[in-house]
């Protein structure tokens, strides 16, 4: 394991601690980030990185990953991103922050900045993030796509994406474009399968659908919203975050209108049904 200690910024690596590597000490309020690089055997690297907020305890530390088998990152808590890097930082490694800064020892060349790695030439495997807290010390983690301090200070030619870039599945779809998708797919109804069950079958596709979009949508609202209000305590500004459309609550007569749209939607969807069952044999779309 890697990590990072509150006391003095500490680096820890099998349970022995160096406490002159560049690292700053942290305490409640800070958040620190964590960026991991993992190199593929093309040569080309991904990094994401991650911090943790401490809130009404004691200092806090974070450390995460992701797997090592392709190029990829991770981060943990209130600032986290990847990046592609360029032949000088493409190497296995891990860095710190606080409060968005780098920690870490920085060398200045030829108007090139690099160096402030903590750990270099790591393994490669699969890496994931952690906490250790004592004496009711208790930490938020963020793992993006927005953060309170966005890091700062890195290696020339070091691009970050967060973590939360990195998932497997891309965000839900609408309502319409599941139902689209799920009945363009199914071709399983025969001519003779009554219009209930297709019915029913559309119904229940657009219904979870638009439940999972619908929480989407309002977890990235309030992860929003979470980041700005903040930003704003911090007096950072905020101009990099999109608004907040999502509300989680409608008014009746935005609830008549969905209802609206969810028919018409089936509607539709029927209407495509029959044109395509001219050859008497499958209902498709």
């Amino acid at each position: 394991s890697y990590g990072l200690r509150d006391i003095a910024g500490s680096r820890v690596h099998n349970s022995r601690r160096e406490d002159h590597w560049g690292g700053e000490p942290f305490g409640p309020g800070d958040v620190v980030g964590f960026a991991i690089s993992l190199v593929g055997s093309d040569g080309k690297s991904e990094d994401a990185l991650g911090g943790g907020g401490t809130s009404g305890g004691s200092g806090t530390t974070t450390t995460g990953g992701v797997p090592a088998t392709t190029p990829t990152g991770t981060a943990s808590s209130s600032s986290s991103s990847h990046h592609k890097k360029s032949a000088l930082t493409a190497t296995n490694h891990i860095r710190f922050f606080r409060n968005g800064e780098a920690m870490g020892h920085f060398v200045i060349s030829k108007g090139k900045r690099e160096g402030g790695a903590a750990f270099e030439n790591i393994q490669d495997g699969t890496y994931y993030p952690a906490v250790s807290s004592y004496m009711g010390g208790s930490v938020k983690v963020n793992f993006g796509p927005h953060f309170v301090y966005p890091p700062r200070m890195l290696p020339t030619g070091m691009k970050l994406a967060p973590m939360s870039d990195l998932g497997s599945s891309p965000p839900p779809p609408t309502a319409q474009e599941a139902l689209a998708k799920a009945m363009k797919e199914c071709r399983s109804f025969s001519k003779k399968t009554d219009e209930s069950i297709i019915k029913a079958f559309k119904d229940a596709i657009y219904t979870e659908a638009q439940i999972r979009h619908e929480a989407y949508q309002n977890h990235m609202s309030r992860h929003v919203e979470e980041v700005r209000n903040a930003r704003q305590e911090c007096n950072i500004s905020t101009s990099d975050l999109p608004e907040s459309t999502t509300n989680t609550t409608m008014e009746d007569d935005e609830v008549e209108e969905e209802k609206g749209t969810k028919e018409d939607a089936t509607d539709n969807m029927d209407v495509a049904d029959k044109k395509s069952n001219n050859d008497g044999v499958k209902v498709t779309s």
